[in-house]
């Protein structure tokens, strides 16, 4: 968070002449902040799941609790001819 704020701060008031860099300005930098945010969530409830996922614990749980039980299998072959040509 700190390596960020430094950065942040750097965007902002950067003027270095001899690399032709000018500070964008902390309207830009609002923007992106409050893009980082937006994405942040999203991605970190993904990453948890996939590491659910990864981890095997999820095909323990459906293995374990029959989550797809052969009786609720044949129920969902009934409808399988809706979705045929």
């Amino acid at each position: 968070m700190i390596a960020q704020l430094v950065a942040t701060f750097i965007a902002v008031y950067a003027n270095w002449g001899f690399a032709r860099i000018k500070g964008m300005g902390w309207g830009w930098a609002g923007v992106i902040w409050v893009y980082s945010l937006v994405t942040y969530f999203p991605l970190d409830i993904l990453k948890f799941v996939t590491r659910y996922v990864l981890s095997g614990k999820a095909w323990d749980n459906l293995l374990e609790n029959k989550v797809f039980s052969p009786s609720f299998l044949e129920s969902l072959s009934k409808y399988k001819t809706l979705f045929e040509h």
